[in-house]
């Protein structure tokens, strides 16, 4: 994100025409976190909870995959373009 961000402020600045910005996510790699650990488990069970969804990286507006791929596929120039 950062990468369109720096890419997006070239073009608005005069100081490209054109800009070729992307980068990953790494969604899997997301940690269940252990809220209890730092105090320190004797015995038994604990909770995990699922980082992704506490974190709110789940899709806020639930559009299918093929209609998601559209909306970056076709909207990003125009966004970049007129920022």
């Amino acid at each position: 994100m950062k990468a369109i961000i720096l890419g997006s402020q070239s073009i608005k600045l005069g100081e490209a025409d054109v800009i070729v910005a992307g980068g990953t996510e790494s969604m899997s790699n997301t940690p269940h976190y252990l809220p209890v650990s730092r105090r320190g488990v004797k015995y038994g069970d604990i909770t995990m909870i699922d980082g992704i969804a506490r974190d709110g990286l789940t899709d806020a507006y639930f559009l299918p995959r093929k209609q998601l791929a559209f909306l970056i596929l076709f909207a990003s120039p125009f966004i970049l373009a007129n920022g």
